[in-house]
């Protein structure tokens, strides 16, 4: 039986998101044709077997959470809403009853969001109480089930969240600096510097801070089997059982000017050095990504267009195959990048430039 699910990224990044896509459930789901993928703004949508689509959550690192389709419907009103909720068989995936709604309503008769919220916590305790959902979690201590509830002029799409815990937060343990970059983000980046090529073997960021980059690169192919997620508290869910398949040796380079950021990441499985950026006289490896400061959260030593032109300079001298860097949207358009990448970045609308040497 093939299940919708709706996978969830940040807007930008829906492209690079299906390449993912296309590339995990070829190596590590073992397809050879592949269904049909809706790119939509925000997300994917793609049916696949049940256990298929709860396993993305091992795989997948750019998108931010995976949500299964449960119903699509009109419903103008709130006592049709109520009337489609209490006939969702929840007792099908939940044995819990703490559960918290997501609304969301675009051009529909429907848009008092808290109205719809407190229908739809009537609705839900109405079926807990007939099925005896309430009873079951009295003896557990699981974690709150989300529900998205999304109106679209006048329809009704229901979802129930696989995930839990947003997706960029992997399971291992991360130091995060004043302006780090998320890891989903972090990632998104990787693969656009990569753009296909399969003998990115090594990585160098020359001003690492909490190494996102570089933890990024060195655990891509491992699953995320430290952490829980949302179906692990579902009924009837069987354990997954994830083959981690060899993988070819994989060499990350770090440099900070800033011996204190470097401190957290002197166990860590990548080589690193304590470098003014400026001062560096060769780079260790072909591929080089940066994510510098703005002048923003930490201070820089010239004015922001100035000093983005000076690192460029300095990557040219250093003639890397190709490196990748993160600007803020104002200061890039004076750079000469081969491809460019929009995002928002800590708030901040940012390019990451490309550029091959």
């Amino acid at each position: 039986m093939e299940f919708t699910f709706f996978i969830v990224c940040p807007p930008g990044l829906e492209s690079l998101a299906k390449s993912e896509l296309v590339g995990k459930l070829s190596s590590r789901l073992a397809y050879k044709a592949f269904p049909p993928i809706t790119l939509i703004q925000g997300g994917l949508e793609i049916e696949l077997p049940l256990m298929h689509g709860l396993e993305l959550n091992y795989w997948l690192r750019i998108p931010s959470r995976i949500l299964i389709r449960l119903k699509t419907q009109t419903c103008r009103d709130l006592p049709k809403l109520y009337s489609l909720l209490s006939k969702i068989p929840w007792r099908d995936y939940l044995q819990q009853n703490n559960v918290k709604f997501k609304v969301s309503s675009s051009n529909s008769r429907l848009i008092h969001t808290k109205r719809i919220e407190q229908t739809s916590i009537e609705a839900f305790e109405k079926y807990c109480q007939n099925h005896k959902l309430a009873l079951y979690h009295q003896k557990k201590n699981y974690p709150q089930q989300t529900i998205y509830l999304r109106f679209d002029n006048d329809q009704l799409t229901i979802s129930l969240d696989t995930t839990g815990d947003h997706l960029h937060k992997r399971g291992w343990s991360s130091h995060r600096g004043h302006a780090g970059i998320r890891e989903n983000f972090a990632f998104a980046c990787l693969e656009f510097l990569r753009n296909e090529r399969e003998t990115m073997l090594s990585l160098y960021d020359p001003m690492c801070g909490s190494a996102t980059f570089l933890s990024e690169f060195l655990n891509q192919n491992k699953p995320l089997l430290n952490r829980k997620f949302s179906f692990h508290y579902w009924k009837n869910i069987p354990s997954i059982e994830i083959a981690v398949k060899p993988t070819v040796k994989l060499k990350a380079f770090g440099n900070d000017w800033n011996k204190d950021v470097l401190i957290p990441h002197e166990k860590g499985d990548f080589s690193l050095t304590n470098l003014d950026f400026f001062k560096i006289e060769k780079t260790p490896s072909d591929f080089i990504i940066m994510n510098p400061p703005y002048g923003k959260r930490i201070k820089i030593p010239v004015e922001p267009q100035r000093y983005f032109k000076n690192i460029y300079q300095k990557l040219e001298s250093l003639s890397p195959r190709a490196c990748g860097i993160i600007i803020p949207e104002t200061f890039a358009k004076s750079l000469p990048a081969t491809r460019q990448l929009s995002f928002n970045q800590n708030g901040i609308r940012v390019k990451f430039l490309v550029f091959e040497f």
